[in-house]
């Protein structure tokens, strides 16, 4: 489960409905229904947009992990399109290797994620908007948090144990 950043919301997967899928509930577990409805895909790992109004999670839907972004609502139509609101899902990654662990940009821009597209688990980022990812990480990472305060981006290591930290915009990567 991952509560929303002003804590009114759940999100959350489980296989309720038989397959597993991204919940959304209000904080004291009323209004349950279904996110996403890919119906035999695994959904997880996920992270909020800074204003809650949209999750990025990690599926695989054709066959590696990819990254997604949706609407934070209960998607009313059947099937992964979500037909009825057109836009409230969008793919971000396109890539043959497995993306996951996603995480936001303070400013809502960016999604950081972990991937093998390197041939190691290393942190990437991707502007929402579109462009190809950028390889941030050159020691390992797999999960990312911005610090607007001090410029600087945290993370943990798939095979190492700590945190680490780096300038948020590139630089040298160190152990807290």
């Amino acid at each position: 489960p991952e509560y929303s950043r002003k804590g009114d919301r759940i999100i959350f997967s489980s296989q309720r409905s038989g397959w597993e899928e991204l919940w959304l509930a209000q904080n004291n577990g009323q209004d349950v229904g279904p996110v996403t409805r890919f119906q035999g895909t695994h959904c997880g790992d996920v992270s909020w947009s800074p204003d809650d109004k949209r999750v990025a999670f990690h599926s695989c839907v054709e066959g590696s992990g990819d990254i997604y972004v949706k609407d934070a609502k209960v998607c009313l139509s059947e099937g992964p399109s979500c037909e009825i609101e057109p836009c409230c899902l969008r793919r971000i990654t396109f890539s043959e290797y497995d993306d996951f662990s996603p995480s936001w940009s303070n400013d809502g821009n960016w999604i950081y994620f972990a991937s093998y597209q390197s041939g190691h688990v290393e942190l990437w980022k991707k502007e929402l908007e579109g462009g190809d990812p950028v390889q941030v990480t050159q020691g390992g990472g797999t999960y990312a948090v911005e610090d607007a305060e001090d410029g600087l981006l945290y993370f943990s290591k798939w095979d190492q144990p700590g945190i680490w930290r780096m300038p948020i915009e590139g630089g040298p990567e160190e152990q807290v």
